[in-house]
């Protein structure tokens, strides 16, 4: 007869100790169910294999109890015990299932969506206007600077622990900063030209923070979203609570609707599908995979290419002082992409905590010999020391008399 239960233990005589809980288990949920005896059904092969080995000579008599005693193991541990039972098929099917059952619904997809289409229209719309302002080095560059504002924001919200703020976090971001100044004033171009499109970058850049880090303090888990439903109901909302301000800017003629050609066309959905769809979902996975800092950090490494294609189709060329400040861009995102690999290791902290002692040690040794050292006596101290010492042997010789 085969029992179907996850765990069996003999039963005992004598009260042992109770069952320890796991470490992990809550304490309200104990970790082995209540105890349920059963009767054991002996065969006769192990009656037979007693008789032969009893001794009648032997005065140890022992006598085995006839219930055995079932717990099963609580549901929180039993999930990976009946995993590793399992075959490798059912095993892949029910991590799969597990997963799914973690899921949102579309309903909390909506919510979620709802929460944050307004953010992510600022921000696509301020990335869109400083494209338009005749050079797109400067709203990419201009843009980078979201790292800042996401390392801050990351450290006062975070989500886990690798948005914990370091000394180090802040040195590389303020490395990209200042690579991105490099290359927003490596050259001399037209005031409103210039200016105007690095503050369209950095409105960009602000709000892309407020939406990553907000995010992801709402998603712990990539797991629990659904990301395509997610940009779908993002761009649903979008749709109908913004379409009405093109009659508004219409008809007020700040901005009139033309109807777009079947060029504009095409490069409207391919854009759609590559530079914005595409493009969003695999840069939220990947921020969610590794950390909000180092996902916006990566839109960094666009300077580079963003470069090259100007260089092949506008005939641009840049001075030495625009690449130098791309150099320390992308050595700012390998740099905090390697400390978020060994856990937020912060070695400009620990260098700076060394070189801190060395100084101190250096100036102890300069400054040992100008010290004046304490007295080790003082005469009033001595003197009033003495004085209870002899008022105490005194009074212990007037009571050794009486």
């Amino acid at each position: 007869m085969c029992f179907h239960f996850l765990f069996l233990q003999p039963f005992s005589l004598s009260d042992s100790s109770d069952d320890e809980e796991a470490p992990d288990i809550p304490p309200t949920e104990p970790l082995l169910s209540d105890p349920l005896y059963v009767p054991v059904k002996f065969d006769e092969s192990d009656k037979e294999d007693y008789m032969e080995t009893e001794n009648p000579d032997s005065q140890v008599h022992v006598r085995f109890s006839n219930l055995m005693e079932v717990r099963h193991l609580a549901d929180c541990q039993a999930d990976e015990a009946m995993l590793a039972r399992m075959s490798y098929q059912a095993t892949q099917a029910a991590k799969v299932s597990i997963i799914e059952s973690y899921k949102w619904t579309v309903t909390d997809v909506a919510k979620i969506s709802f929460m944050f289409c307004m953010v992510w229209f600022l921000a696509n719309f301020s990335y869109h206007k400083a494209m338009n302002d005749k050079n797109p080095v400067v709203m990419t560059t201009a843009s980078s600077t979201s790292s800042l504002f996401t390392l801050l924001l990351a450290g006062v919200f975070p989500s886990s622990p690798g948005d914990k703020f370091t000394l180090t976090k802040l040195v590389s971001v303020l490395a990209c900063i200042a690579g991105v100044f490099l290359v927003v004033f490596s050259k001399e171009p037209e005031l409103g030209d210039y200016q105007l499109g690095a503050a369209w970058g950095m409105s960009s850049s602000i709000f892309y923070a407020i939406y990553l880090v907000m995010l992801r303090r709402k998603v712990d888990n990539e797991d629990k979203l659904d990301i395509p439903m997610f940009f779908g109901f993002v761009g649903l909302f979008n749709f109908i609570l913004i379409w009405p301000g093109i009659f508004v800017l219409h008809y007020s003629s700040f901005e009139t609707f033309e109807f777009p050609s079947w060029k504009v066309w095409v490069y409207l959905v391919l854009n759609g599908l590559f530079g914005t769809v595409l493009s969003e979902v695999l840069w939220l996975w990947g921020c969610f995979l590794t950390s909000s800092l180092i996902g916006t950090l990566s839109l960094s490494l666009t300077i580079p290419l963003t470069v090259l294609v100007e260089i092949y189709y506008s005939d641009m060329s840049y001075n030495l002082l625009f690449f130098i400040g791309c150099a320390p861009v992308v050595v700012s995102f390998l740099l905090v992409s390697l400390l978020h690999y060994y856990d937020d290791w912060d070695p400009v902290w620990v260098a700076f905590a060394l070189l801190l002692r060395i100084i101190k040690h250096i100036t102890c040794c300069l400054w040992r010999g100008k010290w004046k050292h304490r007295t080790p006596e003082d005469p009033e101290q001595t003197e009033r020391l003495i004085s209870l010492h002899n008022l105490t042997d005194t009074r212990e010789g007037e009571q050794e008399c009486c």
